[in-house]
């Protein structure tokens, strides 16, 4: 709608008088030059015509404004009273025509400073471009009376209070349109059109302009208008679970109440404040109506300029509309695609409806024309979800977790390429929520879904919950020393399969090996979610959470200086309860032991019809396994098992280190260190792939007690207390100079040969005496006393210290070389024991 400004007669006329004197002054001076002198008064007098014929173009071109500040000092009824702060820069060199630039320059030094004077209101239009629309007439304003320097690069600094009336048939329009644009324009081009109607003087003339139409073309990006949105903090309650009884009586059991506190990053030069305002926020149905849900409401809203906004929202939901609870034509709900979107949220918009609510609260806060105004904008918006921060990354979603209970079944014979297992657990679960966020009863969801565990490459595990699963979600409730929510999570019949065996072996060798383990991340993909809950019943289907990262647990040695497999077998008790030999050759000797064990930790771990041993390694040489069939053992209880060994070292190396390990483990030595490394299966080939990663070096042995049925007898248990299970008491006779021995042979159906080929015996350094002559002793099961055998006592120091114990006992140290045979298997063991209790007889 450009126009021309039509010049006015006033400023004709005084052009007209101004030249006339000019030119009576020049002829009456010199006559011959009032020729020339008219014909360039006449030009001049058509150049400022035709300036003033195009002074609203002129003026825009040469225009830059900025406003610093448009503060609403009051509304009213009929607008709002506005203050404005800001500068308008003054530049010729903008104007494109060459001759209007020069005669703009040359017209302002020569005029200097004008008063820009309104007759009457300012008329404020705008125009969406991007369509085909008169404009739109949406405000009046009445600025005051303006002096303006018109010589080139003089800023005029604005600073005025003024009243705005505001045309809300032209604002709801405008909104309409805008909005609509915004749903398939990325950029919308606006043109505002100001009509001034005022009076302009200056020292040498006055003149009235009538719609003098000065025009700004702007344009605006709609997601300027939904800014990034910063969810700080927020609750969601019922009166079920909330500790406030002021607000349980607030809040029904079937009802639903969300707080939150926004901040919104809207950087704009303006200053007012809203009082509170209710709002219906309606949803899209499947038959793409909107439908209002919930009852919503801001609380007092203040603006400052180029300052984010800061404002409470409050919301309350009753029960869930009927058409939300309708599957759509893709199976899912309303709800569900929301959440879908909520979830995936990089790309995808939440479209809803906003409007005032029509109540008597709205009429008492609001004026008229701001009432109406929201009441009538079709506000139908596609809010960016990627706009809205809550502080939190879906990633960071899971801080830490705990181990409550986990019971693994390996079934037998698995005919996939990787480890199928089925698992039962609880866990509590670390989430990154505020503090109180969450105070709602969430009961006992039903879910079936799968997810994976995979590092930056590749997914390792695969698990499963199907429809026979069960799942059972509770809030714990915890002090305020902590920041986060904890949730507890019991799964049932969960179906996993280790699709990489050997990586995820690697992975649980770092773990129980205490080494820096590679970042994992969890996706869960649930397939259907069934929710009962006072305010929403309902099925959620296709929900997926990607990239969530599994935090990175401080280990045991990292928190105690112990490892994490170590901080297990501290913890781990075995009691023998028979040993029985099987087999041997001259390289190779085959037992069992009857065993019961206990398992400090949270882990049942069963794994029928199948056979498991590792390869025992002891200073760094491999000296034979450990095997036992159908492994069951349940977390924190007492466990029967039958364990295979076979010592099978393979070179003269391996055969020392074996017997030096078994030198003292018959000394009783506590903190005997071994290795492990090489798990194997006999039928489960992915299985032993993962087992075979396993290698764990210098572990202690756990805690071993081997005690003979006869040591049990209350008469004799004192002398159980020494180190050595195996070599109980001896009687030294001095007259005879004899010893005896009491052994016990924990093999029960098998004898064992000793070849003592030196023994010494000493008391507190001094020698008593020691065997005269080799001895070889055929040792039966269970408790066995030795023949009397020779034994040369030193004279001197040692036989004064038998005299003085005679009728007594005497904890002596023994030292002694001997070879033991088991059949067809022979060693050669080391003896040096503290603590022998010794009778001392005549």
């Amino acid at each position: 709608m450009s126009q021309d400004v039509a010049v006015p007669a006033e400023a004709s006329w005084s052009l007209i008088l101004l030249f006339s004197k000019i030119f009576e002054i020049c002829y009456y001076k010199n006559p011959k030059t009032s020729g020339f002198v008219l014909i360039g008064l006449i030009l001049l007098f058509c150049l400022f015509y035709l300036t003033l014929s195009n002074l609203d173009s002129l003026i825009m071109q040469a225009l830059t404004s900025d406003f610093q500040s448009i503060s609403v000092l009051n509304v009213n009824g009929d607008g709002l009273t506005f203050h404005v702060i800001g500068s308008v820069y003054l530049q010729y060199d903008n104007i494109q025509n060459l001759f209007y630039r020069y005669f703009m320059k040359l017209g302002a030094v020569i005029v200097g400073s004008i008063s820009v004077i309104p007759n009457k209101s300012v008329k404020i239009f705008l125009t969406p471009k991007d369509i085909y629309s008169p404009p739109i007439h949406v405000l009046d304003i009445y600025p005051p009376e303006i002096s303006i320097n018109t010589v080139d690069k003089s800023i005029l600094e604005i600073d005025f209070i003024s009243k705005a009336e505001l045309a809300e048939l032209g604002i709801v329009k405008f909104a309409n349109d805008f909005i609509e644009l915004s749903h398939f324009k990325e950029n919308i081009n606006v043109q505002i059109q100001s009509i001034i109607d005022a009076k302009i003087s200056s020292k040498f003339f006055n003149f009235e302009t009538s719609e003098l139409n000065v025009f700004m073309d702007y344009q605006v990006n709609p997601n300027q208008i939904f800014p990034n949105i910063n969810v700080e903090d927020f609750s969601v309650t019922t009166s079920s679970s909330s500790e406030n009884k002021l607000e349980a009586t607030a809040v029904k059991n079937d009802e639903l109440k969300v707080d939150s506190n926004i901040k919104v990053d809207a950087q704009l030069p303006l200053n007012f404040f809203l009082s509170p305002i209710e709002w219906d926020i309606s949803l899209r149905d499947c038959n793409s109506d909107f439908i209002k849900w919930g009852e919503w409401k801001t609380n007092e809203i203040n603006v400052d300029p180029y300052q984010p906004v800061s404002f409470k929202l409050e919301s309350l939901i009753k029960e869930t509309p009927r058409e939300f609870l309708i599957q759509c034509e893709d199976g899912k709900l309303v709800l569900n695609q929301l959440a879908y979107k909520i979830i995936n949220h990089e790309d995808s918009f939440i479209e809803f409806k906003i409007n005032a609510s029509e109540n008597k609260n709205n009429q008492k806060n609001l004026p008229p024309w701001l009432y109406y105004v929201l009441q009538n904008v079709r506000s139908r918006f596609k809010f960016p979800l990627k706009g809205i921060k809550t502080g939190f990354n879906l990633e960071d979603l899971l801080l830490d977790y705990l181990i409550n209970d986990l019971s693994v079944d390996i079934p037998y014979k698995s005919q996939k390429e990787q480890v199928e297992s089925h698992i039962n657990g609880n866990f509590t679960l670390q989430i990154q929520l505020p503090p109180n966020s969450f105070q709602v009863d969430i009961g006992q969801p039903k879910v079936r879904a799968h997810f994976n565990i995979r590092d930056e490459k590749e997914v390792l595990i695969y698990g499963e919950l199907n429809q026979e699963s069960g799942i059972a979600i509770s809030k714990i409730e915890n002090d305020q020393l902590y920041e986060n929510i904890f949730f507890d999570v019991e799964l049932g019949n969960m179906e996993v399969d280790q699709l990489n065996p050997a990586k995820i072996g690697h992975l649980v060798n770092q773990i129980i090996n205490d080494a820096q383990v590679e970042e994992l991340f969890i996706d869960v993909f649930i397939d259907e979610l069934e929710i009962d809950l006072p305010f929403l019943q309902s099925t959620f289907k296709d929900l997926n959470f990607s990239n969530i990262k599994i935090p990175y647990k401080q280990t045991s040695k990292q928190v105690h200086e112990m490892r994490y497999i170590d901080g297990i077998l501290s913890g781990l008790n075995v009691s023998v309860n028979d040993i029985l030999y099987e087999k041997s050759t001259a390289e190779e000797l085959t037992f069992k032991m009857d065993v019961d064990i206990y398992n400090p930790t949270n882990i049942t771990l069963e794994i029928p019809k199948e056979t498991l041993s590792v390869d025992v390694i002891s200073n760094g040489t491999r000296i034979g396994s450990v095997g036992c069939a159908d492994l069951f053992i349940l977390k924190k209880e007492w466990v029967n098992s039958i364990l295979e060994i076979r010592l099978n070292p393979k070179d003269d190396l391996d055969k020392i280190s074996l017997e030096r390990l078994v030198s003292e483990f018959i000394l009783g030595i506590k903190e005997i260190k071994i290795g492990a490394q090489g798990g194997k299966v006999k039928h489960n080939k992915p299985l032993g792939q993962l087992l075979s990663q396993l290698t764990i070096e210098d572990v202690q042995i756990p805690d071993i007690y081997i005690e003979p049925p006869q040591l049990k007898d209350p008469e004799i248990s004192e002398i159980s207390k020494h180190k050595s299970p195996f070599l109980i008491e001896s009687t030294i006779h001095i007259l005879n100079s004899e010893v005896e021995l009491t052994i016990y042979n924990p093999i029960s159906n098998s004898d064992i040969l000793v070849h003592l080929q030196q023994a010494e015996a000493q008391y507190k350094g001094e020698i008593l005496g020691h065997l005269a002559q080799l001895q070889t002793l055929k040792v039966s099961p269970g408790i066995y006393k030795t023949p009397r055998m020779p034994l040369k006592i030193n004279n001197g120091i040692g036989m004064d210290i038998l005299r003085k114990a005679i009728n007594g006992q005497l904890d002596v140290e023994v030292i002694a070389v001997f070879d033991i045979t088991l059949d067809n298997y022979s060693m050669q063991l080391f003896y040096e024991g503290l603590g022998l209790t010794s009778n001392i007889k005549l």
